[in-house]
């Protein structure tokens, strides 16, 4: 164990070597604390080598050491390396001894990032020990299991959180996306509307959220307003599909068109909107019009299971049962092993008196 944790040491003094020799034409002179400051303009001016040039210094001195590395990580994970986050500051904890609760929450994010759940809880678990009482802990701990579906854990935790800080507007946007999964739109809504107040990413998201909600209940208008101020807040493009969406709805139905149609055309290789085009165009019976999207998407991607499908819906809708099978007898052809392809040719086949 001793050979393994000088081992550690010296890699780690190697990783943050590497780091401060990178930018050797900057200010050496600043203290450990000028640097750390110095450093945070330089992450958020987003000038990544600079920045983790002086959290490097600040890891060399005892007392700023454990700042030094949780800036060092944050860095590394708004770059979206992961990795390396890891691997610093797992290395960090091996050499410190385990109990920095910050590090153990800066490595579980990245952990997070990376799909690897069981261990983000794992470091989570330690640092909730290490500070029972910090939120920003229990908020991790319950955006990692809202990531396994595990919603009720989720929200238990976040309520918990909410008990220690009721300011918290990330807690109340979290415990309205679990509301909405569970179908209580009207627990969603409420904590979704006291985070309207918060800054631009947080009302974003929250208008975004209420803009679904307003759709599941069929309030058009109020799913389109929503949308639209959640746009202006950020260009999340899907916002534009709830808005041509609620548009349609309400029988504004050239708006929405436009609104489809542009999304196609600006982003040709997201078959997703395309895709929606052509729902738009099913639900006014304007066939001939989806075909035409159906068959470009197929044509970019013949797997994309969810256009042959509508395919399908087009001939049924028609009345086409010869047009519906010979469809499917060549999509079977095609793609046997696939169990929707073979249930939907052999409905189609009973239908048509066939074995």
């Amino acid at each position: 164990m001793k050979h393994c944790k000088e081992y550690t040491t010296i890699l780690l003094t190697v990783v943050v070597g590497i780091l401060f020799q990178a930018c050797s034409g900057l200010d050496h002179s600043l203290n450990p604390e000028q640097s750390l400051k110095v450093g945070i303009d330089k992450l958020d001016a987003n000038q990544f080598s600079q920045a983790d040039f002086y959290f490097a210094k600040v890891t060399k001195d005892e007392d700023f050491r454990s700042e030094g590395f949780h800036y060092l990580a944050k860095s590394k994970i708004k770059q979206k390396k992961y990795h390396e986050a890891i691997q610093l500051i797992e290395n960090y904890i091996a050499d410190d001894g385990g109990f920095d609760a910050k590090a153990r929450l800066d490595v579980a994010q990245a952990y997070f990032f990376t799909n690897n759940y069981d261990k983000a809880l794992a470091h989570l678990k330690v640092a909730q020990k290490l500070k029972p009482k910090d939120e920003k802990v229990l908020v991790l701990q319950a955006t990692v299991l809202m990531a396994q579906n595990r919603y009720e854990d989720a929200s238990r935790i976040l309520k918990t959180a909410k008990n220690i800080n009721d300011k918290n507007l990330d807690i109340f946007y979290k415990l309205a996306q679990i509301e909405f999964q569970f179908g209580d739109y009207n627990k969603a809504s409420f904590y979704a509307y006291k985070c309207v107040s918060g800054n631009n990413t947080i009302k974003a998201n929250a208008y975004g959220l209420l803009s679904k909600i307003s759709m599941k209940v069929r309030d058009y208008k109020g799913a389109y307003k929503m949308a639209v101020l959640a746009y202006e807040q950020t260009s999340n493009t899907d916002l534009l599909v709830i808005q041509a969406e609620s548009l349609s709805k309400m029988g504004r139905n050239n708006e929405a068109r436009e609104i489809f149609k542009q999304l196609s055309q600006t982003f040709p290789d997201n078959l997703d909107y395309s895709y929606q085009l052509a729902l738009y165009h099913i639900d006014h019976q304007e066939f001939l019009e989806a075909k035409t999207v159906l068959k470009k998407i197929l044509a970019k991607n013949s797997d994309y299971d969810k256009a042959h499908e509508q395919m399908i819906n087009i001939f049924n809708q028609i009345d086409d049962i010869n047009g519906a099978g010979k469809y499917l007898k060549n999509l079977y052809s095609k793609s046997p092993e696939k169990s929707w392809v073979a249930l939907a040719y052999a409905k189609i086949l009973d239908q048509a008196g066939e074995t």
